[in-house]
């Protein structure tokens, strides 16, 4: 034994950390990294939701574009909807969203994961263009147009979708991420041409 060491500094070199400082310290290190992987959580889940957001915003954007330089009279025609019959439309039957019903209106609605039949109410395709640019991007999604005939309409007669000298169409793009059903809505309006 070194004999030249002085006794308090050989007692002091002994000193270590005891119990209770290595628990608080394991315990501060335990919840700093519990808050940093709950952030990297709800970092990524905010990324995926953004993502679903826009992918939607898109698809809605896309149609509204294929629509815009139509007048009320082709939009009805590319959906065969200038014989269709008016009434309350319920696009989504699964959930009871306010936005779901709607009175007077002629709706064509897909959810993604359709073929669509384009000889049924979709002969441009549209509808299928725009549900094949969701397809496999959006969860449980659908694309829906509802037209709504708009008044002034000719006196003594009823509203039809052909008489009505303007129609609100609508764009609804709604998919769900986990239990949250989210949606996409555009409007827009169509006069009948002169």
């Amino acid at each position: 034994m070194n004999t030249n060491i002085h006794p308090s500094a050989q007692h002091h070199s002994e000193h270590g950390f005891n119990l209770v400082e290595v628990l608080i310290a394991m315990a501060l290190l335990g919840t700093v990294l519990m808050t940093i992987l709950t952030l990297f959580y709800m970092g990524r889940k905010n990324v995926y939701s953004g993502k679903q957001a826009s992918v939607a915003v898109s698809v809605a954007t896309h149609a509204m574009e294929d629509l815009s330089s139509r007048s009320k009279s082709d939009v009805l025609t590319a959906f065969k909807a200038s014989a269709a019959a008016m009434g309350p439309v319920d696009v989504d039957l699964t959930t009871t969203m306010a936005t779901d019903s709607y009175t007077a209106s002629i709706a064509r609605v897909s959810t993604i994961a359709d073929d669509i039949d384009p000889t049924k109410n979709d002969p441009l395709g549209l509808l299928k263009k725009w549900s094949d640019e969701a397809k496999g991007r959006l969860d449980r999604g659908m694309v829906a147009v509802i037209m709504t005939p708009q008044k002034p309409y000719p006196v003594g007669s009823t509203l039809t979708a052909a008489n009505a000298t303007a129609m609100k169409i609508r764009i609804l793009v709604r998919w769900s991420e986990g239990k949250r059903r989210r949606e996409v809505i555009l409007d827009s309006a169509r006069l009948a041409r002169p």
